[in-house]
């Protein structure tokens, strides 16, 4: 009997989401080693950089986002998700763009700076140049959404959605950690709402709405007691 493919994750890591969302979307089975809860001793061995994901498919370690939903295409669903022939290459193109240029942007330069995460802001003055920096990095980048990939099409590339609308969604929605309001680009604001009512969209999105709702309540304050953090007081 075949084993199982093991995922070695964290359930608010971007990149862990949308490997977490293909599996569920193509009814792979699987099993789930969660880090933040029980992280094996020899893990180390399994991911070199200690990062994740990481797939343990048989005797095969596979590390990264993009390799991983990759190797379970090839494997698994004979590319399910990954449109026709010819629209493949725009797909996979997206799907690069939202692993590297985007999540950085949005990410590393953006949320995470105007949030002080430890490890990710710098000195005062300088954590609020890169703020600034960044968001204008991701309005250029929402801006490309709104103005050329949803300009003419239902989904980012062509009438349906693919892997590719999945991953772009997945790493936009730490803009809502923020509050960012999306409310000047109309178009990609209605795909938004689209791709977060698909159902496995919403089961591997529990543990980032919870950090949403940190955010921007104080846990211990009664229901009467909360307000919204306007968007000045986090960037």
């Amino acid at each position: 009997m075949a084993t199982r493919p093991t995922l070695f994750m964290k359930r608010n890591s971007v990149s862990c989401r949308i490997v977490w969302l293909y599996l569920k979307q193509n009814a792979i089975p699987f099993m789930m080693i969660d880090l933040d809860e029980c992280k094996p001793s020899d893990f180390e061995s399994r991911s070199p950089l200690g990062t994740v994901p990481v797939l343990q498919d048989g005797g095969h370690n596979i590390y990264g986002s993009q390799a991983i939903v990759y190797y379970l295409a090839e494997k698994y669903t004979n590319y399910a998700g990954f449109g026709k022939n010819n629209e493949r290459p725009l797909i996979e193109s997206v799907i690069n763009w939202a692993a590297t240029t985007l999540l950085r942007d949005i990410g590393n330069n953006y949320v995470y700076p105007s949030l002080n995460w430890p490890g990710v802001a710098l000195a005062k003055e300088s954590n609020s140049s890169l703020v600034d920096f960044g968001k204008n990095e991701v309005i250029f980048h929402l801006d490309v959404l709104e103005k050329h990939y949803l300009c003419h099409h239902e989904f980012l590339c062509g009438n349906s959605s693919t892997i590719a609308d999945c991953w772009v969604a997945v790493v936009l929605s730490l803009l809502e950690l923020v509050c960012f309001d999306l409310t000047p680009w109309p178009r990609l604001r209605s795909w938004v709402c689209s791709m977060k009512s698909n159902g496995d969209y919403v089961d591997v999105s529990y543990n980032h709405e919870e950090m949403v709702r940190k955010s921007f309540y104080n846990l211990n304050s009664s229901a009467s007691d909360l307000k919204t953090v306007s968007v000045e007081n986090l960037t």
